[in-house]
C-alpha cells in the first residue's frame, strides 16, 4: 500500500512509495469545469504520454499560485509569440479574470529575465 503523505493547499493530497528516492505522487481533486475540456484534449510529451496542454497547465498553476508554480509560469511563457500570449489570455479571462494581472505580470518578468521573442521567430 501507498501510505498517504498529506494534503495539497490546492486541494487534493500527496503519496509516498516505499522508496524514499521516488518524488511523491500529487493527486488533484480538482472540480473546475475547465478540467473536462483540458482532459479530453491532451498534449503530448516526447515519450508519448498525455499532459495537459500548455494553456491548461498555466491556468492550473497560476489557480494554485504557489511559489514554484508561478515561477514555472514564468519559464512557461518565456519566448512565447503573441499569438500564443493571446491563447493565454482568452483561456484565463474565459475561467479565471481574476487572474489575468498575474498571467500579464509574468509575461513582463519572462520578458525581463529572458528575453522577447522576436517577431516571425
Amino acid at each position: 500500500m501507498i501510505p498517504l503523505s498529506g494534503s495539497l493547499s490546492i486541494g487534493g493530497f500527496s503519496l509516498q512509495a516505499a522508496d524514499p528516492a521516488t518524488p511523491p505522487l500529487d493527486i488533484l481533486t480538482w472540480t473546475d469545469a475547465w478540467l473536462d475540456e483540458a482532459l479530453a484534449h491532451p498534449a503530448y510529451d516526447a515519450a508519448g504520454y498525455p499532459v495537459l496542454a500548455r494553456p491548461y497547465l498555466i491556468l492550473l498553476k497560476l489557480t494554485a499560485g504557489r511559489t514554484q508554480d508561478l515561477a514555472d509560469v514564468q519559464r512557461l511563457v518565456a519566448y512565447t509569440s503573441e499569438e500564443e500570449r493571446n491563447a493565454y489570455r482568452s483561456l484565463v479571462a474565459q475561467e479565471a479574470p481574476e487572474l489575468g494581472e498575474d498571467l500579464e505580470a509574468l509575461f513582463t518578468l519572462a520578458d525581463l529575465e529572458f528575453g522577447a521573442k522576436e517577431e516571425g521567430a
